[in-house]
């Protein structure tokens, strides 16, 4: 066949700058060929009926597109394991943009509602023979559309970002195992130091094969990162990557190759990647601005160190800012979250079409305020904007989410505290398991039962609805007093009076208190997030019970006791009290110990206030009687004796 001639027609609409191309190679014989456009958009042309002809006209209608000039990608990720059915790859992505190039711009509105955003290409399987898809034209095997629903966005920072998910029949090819899949077109946001307006391309492998050692598919590393990482001009840092496998398997990172990366190959230069620990150290002496990073996160097993099972790509931006911030920032310089914040690594279960809420406490270092509070979110999840406290220097945001049953099982939720410094919070990442119960205290279970406790009472339990097992971190029961004050925080992972009973499908803790409750007094108890957990997935953690009128109890008052006479007995017989033998005459004014919980423990002897040669004795029915040790000899209450000053009996 001789030359071709085209002629490209188009029709523009909202385009300014544009640079149309169009690929056509006439040495591969092939029934079709494929015209490509630098703004992500491809079309078939069919050439068997015109092979014989010399023009060719195509007219491309480009309706509903922004600007090019104004590229809009800012990076992405995806990761995938088999699904629930069995018979498909469930594939998850996260996927950032330029927040004015999208439809729907993202709000909180578009973010309660679950509105699709408006697809950026589309997620194709890439045939054995393909090198880098946008460049050349490969046989599509598989293909959808790269649409999401967003999650978070940035109104100063004009970027948005969001989730969505694909499910591959991974059986569409003839039963092969081994697939490469890729997210690729153009084009970057155009403000980057290098790479900027480049195309881009995210590519996975994943191989389908039943596991000898799991008896299942395997699930590829999970990473969910924020879209921006901030850091400070002429400083060194570490940009951890947070890995995690479902499979347990060893998780390393790597640098993305130029077909894995396309325009944003080794982009971060001078940046060193320790593959093992995934983790990036970069010190800020070069060129302020943006600098796309792009790594492949891989999993590996012991049988096999030297082959990953699958391959997922992470590409994410960094801005080096000069805010004239030091480089030895100290923790009380830095914004950090307190008081009931779920800590990092939490997993929450959450019932479908039941809310969960939370609050996030930031308190703000010295000299500055909180900004901005960035997350990563789950489809769905709502934010309050930022609000400041009645404590000086602290603020907070409310978070709810609802997840239905469009949700996968395992959500992420992120977040970091930036203040008007630009110093950040560590990131604190917790688990939200999608129609997982999580264990709950019963009402009604504390015991003891009685609103009114006497100061010696150190002994107390709850039961949870569940048979789930002991905290697998540290977890909390806090004591307070009735003004707010905290008197005792027990660590129910590391204290040694934490018991746990398992009956009839529930789990009782037990928990032992030190501190003196005084009389009169009044308390209450809270109990933390994950005092039990489940056994499945991550492990859901129990609810938390942060209200203060949900186990309130006072302390017995001081009891006065004034004793104007003494009966003396001797055996069972009266007797006169005899000068000198005894002294009947006893007054005293303290609490008597003789109570119904040291009768229960068979404490039946105590010290005298103010006397060592004394000691009080209780009988079985509660009653309060006074001892006197003999001459030269004091009470020891531990050996529950008199003895001989300076020797101890026991």
């Amino acid at each position: 066949m001789g030359s071709t001639g085209f002629t490209l027609i188009l029709a523009e609409v909202g385009f300014t700058n544009c640079v149309f191309t169009l690929s056509y190679d006439p040495v591969v014989d092939r029934a079709r060929r494929v015209l490509r456009i630098n703004v992500g958009l491809s079309f078939d042309i069919d050439y068997a009926e015109m092979r014989q002809r010399f023009e060719v006209t195509i007219v491309v209608m480009l309706v509903g597109v922004l600007g090019c000039h104004a590229s809009h990608f800012r990076g992405g990720s995806i990761f995938w394991k088999q699904s629930q059915r069995g018979d498909t790859i469930d594939i998850e992505y996260r996927e950032s943009w330029r927040r004015t190039s999208q439809t729907p711009e993202c709000n909180e509105t578009t973010i309660s509602l679950g509105l699709n955003s408006s697809a950026e290409g589309r997620l194709r399987e890439l045939s054995t023979y393909s090198t880098l898809s946008y460049n050349h034209p490969y046989e599509v095997l598989f293909s959808d559309n790269f649409s999401y629903v967003c999650t978070d966005y940035s109104l100063s920072e004009d970027w948005q970002t969001g989730r969505g998910h694909i499910d591959f029949p991974f059986n569409i090819s003839r039963g092969k195992s081994f697939y490469t899949l890729e997210f690729a077109s153009c084009c970057w946001i155009d403000t980057l130091v290098y790479g900027n307006g480049s195309n881009w391309a995210l590519r996975i492998t994943m191989d389908t094969r039943v596991r000898a050692d799991t008896g299942r598919m395997n699930a590829s590393p999970r990473v969910d990162f924020p879209p921006i990482v901030r850091v400070q001009y002429g400083c060194n840092h570490t940009i951890n990557i947070p890995k995690g496998d479902e499979d347990n398997d060893e998780v390393r990172c790597r640098w993305a190759t130029r077909e894995e990366s396309a325009g944003v190959y080794r982009s971060f230069p001078n940046a060193v990647l320790d593959e093992s620990n995934c983790s990036i150290t970069y010190a800020a002496n070069y060129q302020l601005g943006w600098y796309p990073v792009a790594i492949q996160i891989e999993d590996f097993t012991l049988n096999s160190p030297n082959s990953p099972l699958s391959s997922i790509p992470l590409q994410f931006l960094v801005s080096v800012e000069d805010k004239n911030a030091s480089c030895n920032v100290t923790e009380k310089e830095r914004p950090k979250f307190v008081n009931f914040t779920l800590p990092d690594k939490a997993c929450i279960g959450v019932m479908t079409d039941t809310d969960f809420l939370s609050d996030i406490y930031i308190q703000s270092g010295s000299n500055s305020s909180i900004s901005e509070v960035n997350t990563v979110s789950p489809i769905g999840l709502v934010k309050s904007s930022l609000q400041r406290s009645n404590q000086t220097g602290h603020w907070h945001i409310s978070v709810q989410w609802n997840p239905n049953t469009s949700n996968s099982i395992n959500n992420v939720f992120c977040f970091t505290a930036v203040d008007d410094n630009g110093l950040s919070s560590d990131q604190r990442c917790i688990t939200l398991l999608a129609g997982v119960p999580a264990a709950e205290i019963i009402r009604g279970s504390q015991m003891p039962a009685i609103t009114q406790v006497p100061k010696t009472q150190t002994v107390w339990s709850v039961e949870f609805n569940r048979p789930d097992k002991p905290a697998a971190r540290s977890a909390y029961i806090y004591l307070y007093l009735s003004n707010g004050t905290l008197v005792e925080a027990i660590n129910v992972l590391t204290s040694p009076g934490v018991t746990y009973t398992f009956v009839n499908n529930r789990t009782r803790i037990h928990f032992t208190t030190s501190s003196s409750l005084l009389p009169g007094q009044g308390y209450y108890f809270l109990f933390g997030q994950g005092l039990v957990q489940g056994t499945e997935y991550c492990g859901a953690e129990s609810k938390p019970v942060l209200d203060p009128f949900f186990w309130r109890f006072t302390v017995n008052p001081e009891a006065t006791i004034s004793i104007e006479h003494v009966s003396c007995f001797e055996g069972p017989t009266p007797i006169a009290c005899k000068e000198g033998l005894f002294n009947c005459t006893e007054s005293w004014s303290f609490t008597s110990p003789c109570n119904q919980i040291n009768k229960l423990h068979n404490q039946l002897k105590f010290s005298y206030p103010g006397a060592q040669n004394k000691f009080i004795l209780c009988d079985l029915s509660g009653k309060t009687y006074v001892g006197h040790c003999p001459p030269g000899e004091i009470f020891y209450e531990q050996c529950s004796t008199c003895s001989t000053i300076g020797i101890t009996p026991c």
